[in-house]
């Protein structure tokens, strides 16, 4: 007689076992559950660690709206990047972080991305192929005369890695080492911005540039262009967070409320089915054997040697 095994349901010589109603909603309530842990298992694992990144954009506006240096850091993913990707950025000592966001494909940038910061770096998942870091460190001064360096050590591969330095309206002048390859005005906000040359940058590989400025008065660049303007400022803040929801997020959160509430009842069932189950009767032992005369064929008694009818000895 063959048997097959097939989860809690067993058929054996064409007969089917374990399907009572108790087996049934077990196995539906366990069903969703399994699969709720499958799904989730494969969202984490599909949020991997970026190794290269397609482009990278560093701009670096020294004394815009404090008396430090601002660096904004944008970076494309690949096409091929699986989504969501982790990616951790380097940061410099000293780093104050200003903001972590994913920019979506239209545009625009949102803070709802999770992220870890430690002195050295900041780790970001992030659903969407763009992502924004920005963070402010500080420079050193000696009177009016302002340098500092960008040093960059990445665990991922840069395919293009592109530099531009704003100069504070501030600022008489400014250089830059390695030289800027141009320098060009911006028509949104009327500064100029020192442009590096475009290069990869492997991983590991160290890439540093050094700036140093002179100012002609303290004013940071934010408050000359709001006077310029009548007390308004003339370009937006660096990053404009819009509160869009992060739905991969979000249902992973719901997900897991869903499969926490049902285990919570398959573990209920269990206990309370358990508990309705009725004792166990004690076993029947061994029937008596009852003997009949060979002769007369009455009943006799136990321990009787003799027939009580008719006297013949008993077998």
């Amino acid at each position: 007689m063959s048997t097959v095994k097939c989860s809690e349901w067993w058929v054996t010589g064409g007969e089917r076992r374990g399907t009572t109603g108790k087996g049934r909603f077990l196995f539906y309530l366990y069903l969703p559950v399994i699969l709720l842990v499958v799904l989730l298992s494969g969202f984490h694992i599909r949020a991997q660690e970026v190794t290269a990144v397609d482009t990278f954009s560093v701009e670096i506006w020294p004394d815009y709206d404090q008396p430090s240096v601002l660096v904004l850091l944008t970076g494309e993913l690949s096409s091929d990047t699986p989504l969501p990707a982790t990616i951790t950025v380097p940061l410099p000592p000293e780093a104050q972080l200003n903001a972590v966001a994913r920019i979506s494909p239209d545009g625009f940038m949102a803070d709802d991305i999770d992220f870890t910061q430690t002195s050295a770096a900041v780790t970001l998942t992030t659903p969407d192929p763009s992502f924004r870091v920005e963070y402010y460190y500080p420079y050193e001064a000696d009177g009016q005369q302002r340098s500092f360096t960008f040093a960059w050590t990445a665990d991922f591969a840069i395919n293009q890695m592109s530099l531009s330095i704003q100069q504070p309206l501030s600022a008489g002048t400014l250089t830059t080492n390695p030289a800027a390859t141009a320098i060009t005005t911006s028509q949104l906000d009327g500064l100029s911005y020192h442009v590096l040359p475009i290069e990869p940058v492997p991983a590991g590989q160290s890439y540093t540039a050094a700036v140093s400025y002179h100012m002609t008065s303290s004013l940071l660049t934010v408050t000359q262009l709001q006077n310029q303007a009548g007390g308004q400022a003339a370009v937006p803040p660096p990053i404009n967070p819009i509160a869009a929801p992060n739905w991969a997020a979000s249902w992973g959160l719901y997900l897991a409320a869903a499969g926490t509430a049902l285990i919570g009842i398959a573990m209920f069932w269990q206990v309370y089915n358990n508990r309705r189950k009725p004792g166990r009767s004690a076993r029947p032992g061994p029937a008596t054997k009852v003997r009949f005369c060979h002769n007369c064929g009455q009943r006799s008694q136990k321990g009787d040697q003799f027939c009580r009818q008719c006297g013949t000895a008993l077998k």
